[in-house]
C-alpha cells in the first residue's frame, strides 16, 4: 500500500508505541487521586525519593527537554523543575497542581510528536545544535583529563536516540508513579 500511494512513512509509524506509551503515561496520571499526589517513599539509607508530584512532573518536563535537545530552544519556561538535585538531594519544584501538570503532559506529548510526524528519513537526523552540544561535552571532558575516545567514536545523538531516551525514561518513571500509587491502595489506570 505504501509504495502504491507514494506517501512517505513517518518516524511515528517507524515507532508506533512511543506515542502509545505518552498516550498511556497521560491515562496514568490523569487516574491518580489529588490526594495522592505528595506520597513519597522515604529511604532508610537517606536517599531521596521524589514525590507523586514530582515523578509526573518531571516526566512532563523530560518530553519537554526533547526541543531543546535538538534545536537549542529554551524551554525553561515550560519546565516545573527549578533545582537539580542530582540522585542524592531533593530537587525544586514549581508548585503545581493536577490540572497543570496533565496539560503541560499533553502539550509537551504535542512537541514530540511534532518530531514523530517527520518523515523517517529524518531518524539518523543530528541538528548543527546536537553537534555543538557533543563538541562542548567532548571538550569539557578533555579539560578534566578525562578519556574521550568512545564519545567521539560515538558521535552526537541522532533524533531516534532522542526518542528513545524520552520513551524509555518515561516508562520508567511511569511504572515507578504506578506501582507507587497501586502499593499505597490507590486503583491507577493499567494498560494490561
Amino acid at each position: 500500500m505504501e509504495a502504491e500511494s507514494g506517501a512517505e512513512r513517518t518516524i511515528g509509524q517507524e515507532l508506533t508505541w512511543a506515542r502509545t506509551l505518552m498516550v498511556y503515561t497521560d491515562a496514568v496520571v490523569a487516574s491518580i487521586p489529588e490526594e495522592a499526589l505528595e506520597i513519597r517513599l522515604t529511604d532508610p539509607q537517606g536517599g531521596y525519593f521524589f514525590s507523586a508530584r514530582e515523578l509526573m512532573m518531571h516526566i512532563a518536563d523530560s518530553r519537554w527537554n526533547a526541543a531543546g535537545w535538538i534545536d537549542g530552544e529554551d524551554v525553561s519556561d515550560r519546565q516545573f523543575r527549578q533545582e537539580y538535585g542530582g540522585t542524592e538531594q531533593p530537587w525544586k519544584f514549581t508548585a503545581a497542581g493536577k490540572d497543570e501538570i496533565v496539560s503541560r503532559l499533553a502539550e509537551g506529548r504535542n512537541s514530540v510528536e511534532k518530531l514523530l510526524a517527520r518523515p523517517a528519513a529524518d531518524l539518523h537526523f543530528v541538528s548543527e545544535h546536537q553537534r555543538e552540544a557533543h563538541r562542548q561535552r567532548i571538550e569539557a571532558r578533555q579539560a578534566e583529563g578525562l578519556d574521550t575516545e568512545s564519545l567521539e567514536a560515538g558521535g552526537p545523538p541522532s533524533l531516534i536516540d532522542i526518542l528513545l531516551f524520552v520513551v524509555a525514561h518515561e516508562q520508567s518513571h511511569r511504572s515507578e508513579l504506578q506501582w507507587l500509587m497501586r502499593a499505597c491502595g490507590f486503583n491507577v489506570h493499567r494498560l494490561a
